[in-house]
């Protein structure tokens, strides 16, 4: 039997020793039966498949859109202590000192910077694996950028080596933009059947009338 295998990872830990696997079970699934019910070459079906997975498609909103929705949320949760903790790090790192004025004004700070962050890890940090699968990425907006996200991208899926491979490698990724690429996948995986499905039914019923 073909196999098909997609490997989607929020972040490499040779970038910053965080490594989190994304379930990807549904969506191979999925593109063994567009495979096995069209005429279809796997590679390009697997290699589509992560593409929307991350930018979208109809029916689809893909980790770029899903992201900042998730993230927002996540960020604003964390505790206070936990961000006065990192907040306090830093400074004696620097060999700071700071009173609780300064402290309150920092943590103000750091919620703020986390949230400003997400566009960058949303779209951006999925930029370069875009265009790697075939997309048109972001432009300008995305060349303006470097640093982590520079070390982002995919490795589309080929005959004879029949894995798609994509990762966001941008600081905090996995740890706010998790969830945002699993339901990114689930939906996906949703629509690819549907819409084979209903291709087939409306063949089916041309073929009666």
């Amino acid at each position: 039997m073909r196999r098909a295998r997609i490997r989607a990872i929020n972040s490499p830990r040779s970038m910053i020793g965080v490594e989190l696997q994304i379930d990807t079970k549904p969506l191979e699934k999925a593109i063994l039966f567009v495979a096995e019910n069209t005429s279809k070459e796997l590679p390009d079906i697997i290699n589509r498949a992560g593409l929307v997975t991350i930018i979208g498609g109809k029916g689809v909103q893909g980790a770029m859109k899903l992201t900042p929705r998730a993230a927002a949320a996540r960020i604003n949760a964390v505790p206070v202590k936990d961000i006065a903790k990192d907040v306090m790090a830093r400074a004696k790192r620097k060999g700071e000192r700071l009173n609780k004025q300064d402290i309150a004004l920092r943590i103000g700070k750091e919620y703020r910077r986390r949230i400003a962050a997400i566009g960058y890890i949303a779209v951006v940090g999925w930029n370069k694996a875009a265009i790697a699968l075939g997309g048109h990425g972001i432009g300008r907006r995305g060349s303006s950028h470097v640093g982590w996200a520079e070390l982002g991208g995919a490795r589309p899926a080929i005959r004879g080596a029949l894995e798609c491979e994509f990762w966001n490698s941008t600081p905090v990724a996995a740890e706010i933009g998790a969830q945002a690429l699993q339901t990114a996948i689930e939906q996906t995986s949703v629509d690819m059947i549907d819409h084979i499905q209903q291709k087939i039914a409306d063949s089916w019923n041309q073929h009666q009338a």
